[in-house]
């Protein structure tokens, strides 16, 4: 009895460990989804031709919300994993 919890609780953490590393794998994902949007928001405020000025503001509105996202996505999970 002893030795089937043992293998079970075992197997649980190894189930745990192939979780917490494919949440690491997410989160590494995300941030690098984050610095690109980051990246693609300077080149739109760098950006100066062919474009009014109301379209510059609904371009850099729109990145904007990329970067919320994955900063929310970022956040979201670094909790996860901190509650493994």
């Amino acid at each position: 009895e002893r030795i089937e919890e043992e293998r079970k609780a075992e197997e649980l953490s190894g189930q745990r460990a192939a979780k917490l590393s494919a949440l690491r794998i997410e989160l590494d994902k995300a941030l690098t989804n984050l610095r690109a949007a980051r990246m693609k928001l300077d080149e739109i405020n760098e950006f100066r031709l062919l474009r009014t000025r109301d379209e510059k503001e609904q371009q850099v509105r729109d990145q904007l919300e990329v970067i919320r996202y994955w900063e929310n996505e970022v956040d979201r999970l670094n909790k996860v994993i901190q509650l493994y």
